[in-house]
């Protein structure tokens, strides 16, 4: 079955994207990481926003990847804990790359885990956790999401060809049946 975009499913979807989005953000936001500005209600109000984002994500992927990218980039100016790249991101790279933006959810994602590399290697994070371990599943997460996406928007444009395949021979098959009786026809006469 293929959402519409203004389907009652697709915006449940949606909403539950923007609550999980919104928590998780919120519970990353929470982790007590020492040497940073402890969170506040801007820190939560950004984990909102980006939350939020999610209802649009739909109509607008671009600007919902834009916005999620400049978001987290204001998040680290303002000071607050260095926090994976990944999870404040895969939504809106998701639904980029399912929007057909798939060029543009891949050089955001290399563009932010660099960034958010960079970032948090001069905050003072150890080298071996960000650069062993975290850089890898990270890469792999965004990586993960992106395909993911444009998986979603393969399966549904094949879907809608079979749909449409199928249409056309059955019309063909009523038609080719038509032509058939109506030769039969004047022979009886």
């Amino acid at each position: 079955m293929v959402l519409s975009w203004r389907s009652p499913s697709a915006r449940l979807v949606d909403v539950a994207l923007f609550v999980a989005v919104t928590a998780v953000l919120s519970v990353v936001v929470s982790a007590d990481q020492a040497g940073a500005r402890s969170p506040d209600a801007l820190a939560y109000l950004w984990a909102v926003g980006l939350g939020a984002l999610m209802l649009i994500r739909r109509t607008m992927p671009r600007l919902v990847l834009a916005v999620t990218t400049l978001g987290f980039v204001a998040y680290y100016v303002a000071g607050y804990p260095a926090i994976g790249v990944a999870v404040p991101i895969s939504a809106a790279l998701f639904s980029a790359a399912e929007a057909g933006h798939g060029r543009a959810a891949l050089a955001t994602g290399a563009a932010v885990l660099v960034g958010s590399t960079v970032f948090r290697l001069a905050s003072g994070q150890s080298a071996s956790f960000v650069l062993g371990y975290e850089l890898a599943s990270h890469a792999a997460l965004i990586t993960a999401v992106i395909a993911l996406g444009y998986s979603v928007r393969t399966r549904r444009n094949l879907q809608r060809r079979t749909e449409q395949v199928v249409r056309l021979v059955t019309r063909q098959t009523a038609m080719d049946a038509a032509a058939r009786r109506s030769e039969v026809s004047p022979r009886r006469m």
